[in-house]
């Protein structure tokens, strides 16, 4: 402990230039430590600023004489979640093609897309044997401005 005091004894009595030296070797360490740790902090605390560009493509099912849209049920939940911020796009190749340039300009975080046939193959158990699972289209950017520690997920 007088080691410690006599050290700060010793900065305050040195000339001004050799204590802002001093200083700075206290100070930038802190400044760097604290920033860093202010950037990861709390990496999910605002999934609401990740912009995810989903695209319904789906053309529905006609499932026991009823028209089903599990795709627009699936947006329509996905509108209810404010947990990302949902861009909602309309199904032509025009915008497909600018979500694709937005994710690779780091403008979208991610694109989904459910498929034309996603209500035909998310059906009851009866069709199983004409049809295959129902799947979305999952394009993950390659700017990962949202993943802590540079973390990614299965393509």
């Amino acid at each position: 402990m007088n080691m410690l005091i006599s050290q700060w004894k010793a900065i305050f009595k040195k000339k001004i230039i050799n204590a802002c030296s001093d200083w700075y070797f206290v100070f930038v360490p802190l400044l760097y430590g604290g920033l860093f740790l202010s950037a990861f902090w709390n990496p999910y605390g605002h999934t609401n600023r990740l912009k995810i560009a989903v695209i319904n493509q789906d053309n529905g099912a006609m499932i026991d004489g009823k028209t089903v849209a599990f795709g627009q049920s699936l947006t329509d939940r996905l509108k209810e979640n404010p947990k990302f911020d949902w861009q909602f796009l309309r199904p032509s190749e025009k915008k497909k093609k600018a979500a694709e340039e937005g994710l690779e300009r780091g403008d979208y975080y991610m694109i989904i897309t459910i498929p034309h046939d996603f209500s035909k193959c998310g059906h009851a158990p009866e069709l199983a044997a004409e049809t295959s699972a129902a799947e979305l289209c999952c394009k993950l950017g390659e700017k990962l401005y949202g993943c802590p520690n540079g973390q990614r997920g299965h393509p």
